[in-house]
């Protein structure tokens, strides 16, 4: 029974793609599995390169690639993006523009995942200007916004809000927006993402950029009045966090920590497991300037632990994580202990780096390694 439901599913399967040539809906359905189960995914993915020509077994191999990068299989992943990129090389087929640019767009997704910026950077223009004909509206947009994204990550601010403020623009002047909910979802998102970019800026220089922090403020405000407006619910966590980061920033440590609280259980909902214990150690941060040394410790500790940090390439929160150990310990005036931990941040924030290229550089990177020789 069980075998001849396999058989029906992969008939239905083929049907589908013998009878719909669209590639948005191709595109669609691997989104639609990635978000539900990987394994889905990845069964999707063997099914077009096994099935299919052309295009789409190269969007195929590059979609299996991408689930391999979110397992941390980044060898893995690297083979099968150059297969797929070797199989666009074979056919160049105008109408399959989408595809052959969600190919690039896949592979900037990983590059930026192993914060290979500058990369990404390059990868995502080289997808522009395939979409610069015969490419849908949608995936103009998400273009523009994943660069934009490493714009900000690469410490490109300026370029990054500048992204984020002409996608604005562009899908509030799309003819269908004011009756388009998915147009208007996408507004959403951006908005969100502008207020991302916009606190970032702000956090590359306090001084300078002062007037962001406001900027930020207005963009998440604008974001949760037009998603309670048009009842859109898939951004209510990054609002929480936005609004917590801007609370962070002000010193208001036990309001932020209420608002991380809200965005936790949001994301743990939704298992984005980076994303959650992003936003712990961001409540550890609140509870260490809350003097709750004992509550901030035990999260530090359980992070490191269990290797969170090397596991999602993120290798500052590590170096961060002892330097809080350290003043934590100091705290408590557990003096040999808290020279360990200094020690340890040191040599963590030296090798991070070490990794990371010369343009990655943030400001709080260099002001944590002055501090970490100071110490």
């Amino acid at each position: 029974m069980k075998i001849k439901k396999i058989t029906f599913l992969f008939f239905l399967f083929t049907l589908f793609l013998n009878s719909q040539k669209d590639t948005t809906q191709l595109i669609s359905e691997y989104d639609r599995l990635l978000s539900k189960n990987q394994d889905s995914a990845l069964t999707f993915c063997n099914r077009l390169i096994n099935v299919e020509k052309n295009e789409e077994k190269a969007y195929g191999l590059a979609g299996k690639a991408y689930v391999y990068t979110l397992q941390s299989k980044f060898d893995l992943a690297d083979v099968f993006f150059e297969k797929a990129t070797q199989q666009l090389k074979n056919y160049n087929s105008l109408n399959k523009n989408d595809i052959r640019a969600n190919v690039f767009y896949l592979y900037a997704l990983s590059q930026i995942e192993q914060h290979q910026l500058e990369s990404s950077i390059i990868t995502l223009n080289d997808a522009l200007n395939i979409c610069s004909e015969n490419c849908s509206f949608m995936l103009n947009i998400r273009l523009r916004s994943t660069l934009a994204r490493a714009y900000s990550l690469a410490n490109k601010h300026l370029e990054a809000l500048a992204t984020s403020h002409a996608s604005l623009k562009k899908i509030k002047k799309e003819p269908l927006f004011s009756t388009n909910l998915i147009l208007k979802k996408e507004y959403a998102k951006e908005l969100i993402k502008a207020s991302n970019r916009s606190i970032n800026l702000y956090l590359s220089d306090t001084i300078k950029h002062l007037s962001y922090l406001d900027s930020t403020k207005n963009y998440t405000a604008l974001c949760n009045e037009f998603s309670m407006k048009h009842l859109i619910s898939n951004y209510k966590g990054s609002i929480s966090v936005s609004n917590a980061d801007i609370n962070f920033y002000q010193k208001k440590y036990a309001i932020a920590k209420q608002y991380y609280q809200k965005g936790l259980i949001f994301f743990k909902n939704k298992n984005r497991k980076k994303r959650v214990e992003q936003i712990l150690f961001k409540i550890a941060e609140c509870e260490y300037f809350l003097n709750n040394n004992s509550k901030a410790e035990a999260i530090i500790l359980k992070q490191i632990e269990n290797n969170i940090w090397s596991q999602f390439h993120l290798l500052e929160y590590e170096a961060t994580s002892y330097y809080y150990l350290f003043k934590i310990n100091k705290r408590k005036q557990k003096h040999t202990e808290a020279l360990n931990y200094a020690s340890k941040y040191g040599e963590k924030i030296r090798s991070h780096l070490k990794i990371k290229n010369a343009s990655d550089l943030s400001v709080n990177d260099i002001v944590h390694n002055k501090k970490s020789k100071k110490k």
